[in-house]
């Protein structure tokens, strides 16, 4: 409920080394200032990158990793070091509207105006934070189809 207690600093950075690559992500640092009532604060920080690959005018692959550090625990409850790895075949049609959000930031990549995706992904953490077969396991993993449309 206090205004001005909460901070986060982002860099999101887009690289296309050729027409049909992109390799984007973003690095991110934050916190709360005085959560507990004067008692602590609060630190985490996080980073992901992506590389796609368009292999043909309907279909592309991606690959993504992430980490996200939270060292107080303030965001997900735990001390700890969450990793993930995402494989993810993607077929598209069409493309987005005109105007700023039309492509991808300082790529010449076009949004798709559909997309059927399928993700496999693992987890990992450095605590046993994930129920695999009942039992808590550092790594986790997860399998997703996704429809997205734009407009």
């Amino acid at each position: 409920g206090d205004a001005f207690n909460r901070y986060l600093v982002n860099v999101d950075y887009a690289f296309q080394p050729t027409a049909d690559w992109v390799i984007a992500g973003e690095a991110n640092y934050g916190g709360d200032v005085d959560r507990l009532g004067g008692v602590a604060d609060a630190n985490w920080a996080g980073a992901t990158m992506t590389i796609f690959n368009r292999i043909t005018s309907s279909f592309g692959l991606a690959a993504r990793a992430e980490v996200f550090d939270d060292t107080d625990g303030s965001r997900t409850g735990l001390n700890q070091t969450l990793q993930s790895y995402t494989f993810a075949p993607v077929f598209f049609v069409g493309a987005g509207g005109e105007g700023i959000f039309a492509n991808l930031e300082h790529t010449t990549f076009r949004i798709p105006r559909f997309q059927i995706r399928g993700e496999f992904r693992v987890n990992h953490s450095d605590l046993p934070v994930f129920e695999t077969n009942g039992e808590p396991s550092r790594w986790g993993y997860g399998v997703a189809l996704q429809v997205v449309t734009t407009f």
